[in-house]
């Protein structure tokens, strides 16, 4: 098959930038916006959350499990993509 010259160049430049922003600064940001996430959601009345809260184990991966009591997640990944433009997976 054809080799993916645009790909190679493309992880190239983003290997760059990500050097030049600083890979501590990047994951000072992930763990803020994470927070905020974990902190907005559990204010949410119906909502159950899953695993460990960002400040109770910090390494965790910058996302977050969660349940919406009498909903069907298709449906409030379906709403959360289309009012917020979100990518949601259910």
């Amino acid at each position: 098959g054809t080799p993916a010259f645009a790909e190679v160049v493309a992880l190239g430049a983003a290997c760059d930038y990500l050097s030049a922003v600083g890979m501590d600064r990047i994951r000072r940001r992930e763990h803020e916006l994470t927070r905020r996430l974990w902190a907005r959601l559990a204010a949410v009345p119906g909502i159950t959350m899953y695993g460990p809260s960002p400040d109770q184990d910090p390494q965790r991966a910058a996302l977050c499990a969660f349940n919406v009591r009498g909903a069907q997640a298709s449906d409030i990944a379906t709403l959360v993509d289309q009012e917020a433009g979100v990518a949601m997976r259910a």
